[in-house]
């Protein structure tokens, strides 16, 4: 078995990390690499181009989708590679030069490919619809031109040319292959269509030198709008794609592409219009047409459900209609659990249900409780429960979560669940004065702490997910330390500290900072235990979080203190990192506490102020490492302080901690860079200061010039 063979029945193994490497070997020996084209042309090009021509009909529809990445690369215009020596790194990109060979090449490659679309189309694969897109997503490859061209090159224009020309056959071939082709595949055609009439249309606005050009792209307009015009006379096609996107034939186009936002939402509210039309069309003895063409959309579909207008036609039908809205989800139950097991999560149920809400409320609410009953749709009741017109029914809601609850205990679902009551009550959070705060009626204020209860029971920590708005509103809602510890206890359930939960937290310290560090205390226990626990994040990004920190210094000291007298030996790497994140900068404030714990000259006190040094390890401002220096001078005056005992070199580790390094010379440069910085130390009136700096300067020049000697004979050994 030859190599190619091998990695084309790679390129179909179930593992599909194997595929996914197989891919991409497949993709860096097809690409235009600029060492192998200067070495060899196209010539190994050539060779894999007519490997995929020698494969049978069989095999071309086996690897149907290793030809669609290869045949993709060999149809770019676009070469690149790298090139390095001892003391620098080039990177390249370019265009290829618009040769015979690469005419050949590229040809070549179309009719690969065109001729596996035709293999396709006779085989009984389930899966071809997907393998033909994956072949319209390569020959989209022929009718782009590289960026990196000049357009004031001749070349410029030889190969544009030449990318026109392959343009126009895809788009001849497209047109032929109309009738045949399925609306999934058309309206991926149509996607490019789109794109290529934008970049055709502006050609013609920007190049009117060229005469030839001009007309080669004329033609290609031609032969685009044929396309346009034979799909639009499809009526169900069109009627699918609005379904889809709803985006239509104005928007897909357009003659003048420099519209306005004005522009867009007009057509916005067209296609809000159009969806709108065909659920007031929708009657008894249309409905099942109707929900026929609907439920083979939904299926089709494998994008966003909140564009997918399909839904929003339910949700229409339903709010016009009752009647109907009621008939679709008791006869065609059974079609719609299958097409729930999509990863819609039932958005049908909820359209259909939010849409019957707003008509008629208690009728839909009894569906609801019979759902819930028969334990049906639960995600999809909660949800609907909240799009009630009137104020939310509570009472309803706290069946719910009881259900959930038992769900929860006999395994049936996860407690990710009780996410969606929350999500539920976000629209029944008003803003109440002219600052856009907000208000929580008591009655949801407490239903939402009972949930998060029940979430910190099951060691849940996910309330940040996509609930972190609702839960900040909750804390500016309440005054009750209680309740503040409600939420607190559940997000000790969050392995990091992310955006979410920083909202939360700054929140909680503008009214209690105290309960804020606290909870980094707790979290400092639990990271003990679990080593993929991450305690105190790397960096706050909340700057009122951190001031709000910052003005309880002693709390956070005493919180550290406790810490390092039990012999944290993780201390610098845990408990201090509270001080690198809050005083990130090395305030002034921050600097006079430590200096006031150097005074008290007291062994302990000593150790603790320098292990939290240790952790400053990327100052690099001026004003943060005089302060930083300010505290070690400190240090050194103190009786404590014996140029002979270990202060010395935790003093020397403080000192060389921190700063970057760039270039050959990095690392020496940082050395010198650190007595530099400490240079006035020489002038100090302390005799103890100045003896510190003559011995530190003098190890750590000696340390440079030991560098720069090793640099140097890294970069000859290099040059050999």
């Amino acid at each position: 078995m030859c190599s190619s063979d091998l990695l084309l029945n790679y390129s179909l193994d179930e593992n599909q990390n194997t595929v996914k490497k197989v891919n991409e070997v497949i993709k860096n020996i097809s690409e235009y690499n600029i060492h192998l084209l200067q070495e060899a042309d196209l010539a190994i090009h050539f060779s894999i181009l007519g490997e995929l021509r020698k494969l049978s009909p069989e095999d071309k529809i086996k690897y149907s989708s290793a030809i669609s990445v290869i045949c993709g690369n060999l149809l770019s215009c676009e070469t690149s590679g790298t090139f390095y020596d001892y003391d620098s790194l080039t990177f390249y990109r370019g265009s290829i030069t618009a040769s015979d060979n690469f005419k050949k090449i590229r040809s070549g490659a179309i009719s690969v490919l065109k001729e596996t679309y035709d293999l396709l189309s006779k085989s009984d694969l389930e899966d071809k619809t997907k393998r033909k897109i994956e072949i319209i997503s390569s020959l989209e490859k022929a009718c782009l031109q590289n960026s990196q061209s000049s357009k004031n090159d001749e070349e410029y224009y030889k190969l544009f040319n030449l990318v026109l020309e392959n343009a126009k056959e895809v788009v001849e071939f497209y047109i032929s292959k109309i009738d045949e082709a399925n609306y999934r595949i058309l309206l991926s055609i149509e996607g490019y269509m789109a794109i290529l009439h934008y970049k055709s249309f502006d050609i013609n606005k920007t190049n009117t030198t060229n005469p030839e050009f001009i007309k080669t792209n004329d033609e290609l307009m031609n032969l685009i709008e044929k396309f346009r015009d034979k799909v639009n006379q499809d009526k169900e096609f069109l009627i699918y794609r609005n379904l889809v996107s709803g985006w239509g034939y104005l928007s897909i186009y357009r003659s003048y592409y420099g519209h306005d936002e004005n522009t867009e939402q007009n057509e916005l509210d067209k296609i809000d219009g159009t969806i709108t039309n065909y659920a007031k069309s929708i009657d008894e003895d249309n409905l099942d047409e109707w929900l026929d063409r609907v439920f083979k959309v939904i299926k089709d579909y494998d994008g966003d459900e909140q564009t997918l207008k399909a839904l929003n036609l339910l949700n229409k039908v339903a709010k016009l209609n009752p009647k109907l809205g009621f008939r679709i989800l008791h006869e065609r139950e059974k079609e719609i659990s299958k097409l729930c097991n999509k990863s819609f999560n039932n958005s049908v149920i909820l359209s259909i249900l939010s849409g019957l809400l707003e008509e008629r409320e208690e009728e839909t609410k009894q569906q609801i409780v019979s759902y819930l009953e028969q334990d049906k749709y639960f995600k999809e009741c909660v949800l609907a429960i909240g799009c009630s017109k009137s104020d939310i029914d509570i009472e309803l809601m706290k069946n719910a979560l009881i259900k959930a609850k038992e769900k929860i205990e006999t395994g049936k679902t996860k407690s990710d669940i009780l996410l969606t009551f929350i999500r539920s009550l976000e629209k029944y959070i008003k803003p109440f004065d002219k600052e856009q705060k907000k208000t929580i009626p008591k009655e949801i204020k407490d239903f939402l702490l009972s949930i998060i209860k029940i979430l910190t029971l099951n060691k849940n920590g996910q309330l940040t997910n996509d609930c972190d708005i609702i839960i900040t509103i909750l804390v500016e809602n309440t005054d009750s330390k209680d309740e503040i510890q409600i939420i607190l206890d559940n997000l000790l359930f969050n392995k990091k500290i992310h955006y979410g939960c920083e909202k939360i937290l700054n929140q909680i310290a503008k009214k209690y900072p105290d309960k804020v560090i606290e909870f980094f205390d707790k979290r400092l226990d639990i990271e003990v235990a679990d080593k993929k626990y991450d305690a105190i994040p790397y960096e706050l990004y909340n700057k009122t979080l951190k001031d709000e920190l910052a003005n309880n210094v002693e709390q956070l000291f005493a919180m550290a203190r406790k810490r390092f007298d039990d012999d944290d030996y993780l201390f610098e790497y845990r408990a201090a990192k509270i001080f690198k994140v809050v005083f990130t900068s090395f305030a002034k404030g921050f600097e006079k506490e430590l200096i006031k714990l150097v005074k008290t000259e007291e062994k302990k006190d000593f150790d603790f102020v320098i292990r939290i040094l240790r952790s400053y390890t990327e100052l690099n401002e001026y004003g943060e490492i005089e302060r930083l220096h300010n505290v070690c001078k400190e240090i050194i005056k103190s009786p404590l302080y014996d140029e002979g005992n270990e202060l010395y070199t935790e003093l020397k580790i403080v000192l060389t901690n921190s700063g970057f390094m760039i270039g050959k010379y990095g690392i020496a440069e940082k050395h010198e860079r650190r007595v530099k910085e400490i240079k006035k130390w020489k002038n100090d009136f302390n005799d103890k200061v100045k003896r510190f700096y003559d011995k530190f300067s003098d190890s750590e020049l000696k340390y440079a010039k030991k560098e720069r000697e090793r640099a140097d004979e890294q970069e000859k050994l290099r040059k050999l």
